[in-house]
């Protein structure tokens, strides 16, 4: 994906405020992030966006200081911190993860991208497991990831950080999954 299109989505995913509901609006009314750009706050809005959001192209439009700040500093983050982007026309992007309604519109990814297309088995737990517990998923996590699974989970403490840490031990796959 060239830089500018890759930019144009992330201005589009800044100024919808991160609402895929907002962003796939756009993305059936215009087919591209650049044509949502160029268009007017009206008809945003004729596309069903609200008026605050509409606002925000306006915004940008008007060079916006604070909005051009903070895409800058999304991009230099993501620049520093060596973060991927996939969006979901991205030949990357999950393909089963595309089939689920209002699937995100951009995947920020850090590591290898291409596990993300791997046969996959989620393991989520408690919090505060047992000892049982915790020796039981140290156990599933291995086992399944040495037969070629990658193991997947929200990476909370307990039960999916014993699994990501097995599987990190055993040099296996792990993909954690954070919803913001």
């Amino acid at each position: 994906m060239s830089q500018s299109l890759f930019v144009d989505w992330l201005i589009v995913w800044r100024l919808v405020e991160q609402s895929t509901s907002s962003f796939y609006k756009l993305y059936r009314q215009f087919s591209s992030p650049k044509l949502a750009l160029l268009s007017t706050a009206q008809h945003w809005q004729q596309a069903g966006l609200s008026e605050k959001i509409a606002a925000n192209l306006a915004a940008w439009q008007q060079n916006d200081a604070k909005l051009h700040r903070e895409v800058e500093q999304l991009l230099s983050f993501i620049q520093q911190q060596q973060i991927s982007v996939l969006t979901i026309d991205d030949a990357q992007y999950p393909p089963l993860l595309k089939e689920i309604p209002d699937a995100p519109p951009l995947l920020f990814c850090w590591g290898d991208c291409s596990l993300l297309t791997w046969p996959q088995i989620a393991i989520v737990g408690t919090r505060k497991p047992t000892q049982a517990g915790q020796k039981l998923a140290e156990q599933f996590a291995t086992q399944l990831s040495q037969q070629g699974l990658a193991i997947t989970s929200g990476l909370a403490l307990g039960i999916d950080g014993i699994a990501h840490q097995s599987v990190v031990n055993h040099r296996g796959a792990t993909i954690a999954v954070l919803g913001t």
